[in-house]
């Protein structure tokens, strides 16, 4: 089959940025308000400004996200900022965030594998492991980021609210 450009793009990049535009998209759909949010388009060999712009003419929507997919295994119990974001990549996103007056948001999504420790406990099933996703403002990242710490810790990301998954779809 034969794919136009548009199509073709919505097939590259993160799948976990693509599920969270289609979250706010249908989020703002159900809920009858004013937004929408969209990707911003890559390209090969140059660094990206944001993930996500959110636009709307509420101020609690007009947001700009960052997403991170991390892949869970037994020891991993961080977000290091060396691994996880390209060098001064949270300086500029906060510049971005200041200059527009968007709120700044950190998606974060832990894939588990099914072969995880939790998994192995019986608390979760399936052959394809599962996933869980948190809503992060930019200021707290900001403010760990700026303390000198080298990660951010999935204990504290797990204290932000917590995106549902129904079916395979996040639900805002």
């Amino acid at each position: 089959k034969v794919f136009s450009a548009g199509r073709l793009n919505d097939m590259r990049g993160n799948t976990f940025e693509r599920d969270m535009v289609k979250a706010y998209n249908v989020f703002f759909r159900e809920k009858k308000i004013k937004g929408f949010a969209y990707r911003l388009k890559q390209y090969r060999y140059t660094s990206q400004l944001i993930d996500i712009l959110v636009d709307s003419p509420y101020n609690e929507y007009y947001q700009a996200v960052e997403c991170k997919s991390i892949k869970m295994t037994r020891g991993n119990r961080s977000i290091n900022f060396h691994s996880y974001f390209s060098t001064g990549q949270i300086e500029n996103e906060h510049r971005f965030i200041e200059l527009t007056g968007r709120r700044g948001i950190l998606a974060v999504e832990l894939r588990h594998q099914p072969d995880s420790y939790i998994e192995k406990k019986g608390i979760r099933g399936g052959r394809k492991g599962w996933k869980e996703a948190y809503l992060v403002p930019f200021e707290y990242l900001w403010d760990v980021y700026l303390s000198g710490a080298k990660s951010l810790s999935v204990d504290d990301v797990r204290s932000f609210p917590n995106i549902t998954r129904e079916k395979s779809l996040y639900r805002l």
